[in-house]
Parts: C-alpha cells; structure tokens; sequence
C-alpha cells in the first residue's frame, strides 16, 4: 500500500469529520477510493456532518439526473433522421462483427433487445423464415429449464417446442437469469459470407484514407 505523511491524513480525517463525501477526499488529496476509505471508515461521525454528507449525496444524485438528461437530449439528436432501411446493413454487420460466430452462421447473446434486433433485421431483409432457425438455450444452476424456454419463446417468437436447452453449471456459467440464447441458421453459408463481406467493406470505407486527403509529403514527391 502506498505510503502518505500522517499531517496528510489526520487532514484527510478532519475533512472527513466536518462532512466531506469520500470523492470529495479522493478529488483533494489524489488518493483511491479504497486508501480514503480504510482511513476513514472508523471515524464517529457527529450528526451535523452526516446531515452534510447526506446532503452532499443527494446533490450528486441530481447532478447524475442531470448528466442523464443531457445524454439522452444528444442520443435523440444524433438520431434525428435515423431510416432503419437504410442503415439495417451496418447495423446487422456490427451485431454479427461484436456476437457472432466466424465459422458457421450463429448469433449468441444474453441481451433480450440484442436478440429482437438481430431478429428483426434478418427476418426483414434477409427473408430468413422460423423454420430456418436452430434455437438453444444454454442454462446452469440453478435456472429451470421450462422458465428459460418459455421467456426465450416469447423474445424470439418461437414456438416452446423449438426451443432447446443445453444444461451445464461448467460451460454455462452464468449469473443472467435466463441464460445464453444460441441461434443458428440452417444452411447459412450463403450469409455468413455476406457478414463477412459487410464487415469488411466497412472496415474498408472507416479505415482507408478518403480521396484527395494525401498528405504535403505524398503531393510533393508526384509534383
């Protein structure tokens, strides 16, 4: 543990007693949240400096409101004009790149809005039928099997009697309450190859220097 001079913590102490927040410590004396905390967490607090430290947390609350507030304004205006149509080929690519896998046509997640997406956009623009999926549901203790399928059932619009489950409390390891969804695509050669294809045309056109950007050096030495 680091070292610090004890005028330093018997100041650390004192704000401490006087009603300062545990950030409030750690932003004034540059010291880790757990380092303030084994100093301070054996102090008797009076009831005047709680009152104020319990004021402080509140503050924080509404400022944290605030900040929430502030992002979600910007999320709905980058948004703005979002056309699903015309983004659905980046979107899907970038579900695939980030949950899919490389050898064969699956698509595994625990999110149930993942799920639902990844679903949407291929039943929408790659006209893949039900009857085309595989679903599988990979459980451990203690999740029930019946409870599992039948929450999957209703995010995937599968039938229950399509759904399986693989349990194993070793591979399955999980603290989701539902487990891990594994969809795989019957025949799906056709679009793994075309994940693979988006995924690259995308790190393509992101990563290769745009048209007309070269730099001085590049423009000199063709001059």
């Amino acid at each position: 543990m680091r070292k610090y001079s004890s005028e330093l913590l018997t100041a650390l102490k004192r704000d401490r007693l006087t009603g300062c927040t545990v950030p409030m410590l750690m932003a004034k004396y540059s010291i880790p949240k757990t380092t303030v905390w084994h100093h301070i967490r054996n102090l008797q607090l009076s009831k005047k400096a709680r009152k104020i430290i319990n004021s402080s947390r509140g503050g924080s609350a509404v400022r944290a409101q605030g900040k929430w507030a502030a992002a979600n304004a910007r999320a709905e205006d980058l948004l703005t004009g979002f056309n699903e149509r015309e983004a659905w080929a980046v979107l899907l690519a970038a579900l695939y790149w980030a949950e899919g896998t490389k050898s064969s046509f699956v698509f595994t997640n625990t999110d149930e809005a993942m799920i639902r997406i990844f679903l949407k956009l291929v039943r929408t623009y790659l006209k893949i039928q039900d009857k085309e999926m595989d679903i599988l549901i990979r459980i451990c203790h203690p999740m029930r099997s019946m409870h599992c399928r039948r929450y999957w059932s209703k995010v995937t619009g599968i039938h229950l009697r399509a759904i399986r489950t693989n349990y194993h409390d070793k591979h399955n390891k999980s603290t989701t309450t539902y487990g891990m969804c594994r969809i795989t695509f019957r025949a799906g050669g056709d679009n793994l190859k075309l994940m693979r294809c988006l995924i690259r045309e995308l790190t393509d056109k992101i990563l290769s220097p745009t048209v007309g950007s070269r730099s001085s050096t590049d423009r000199t030495s063709h001059s």
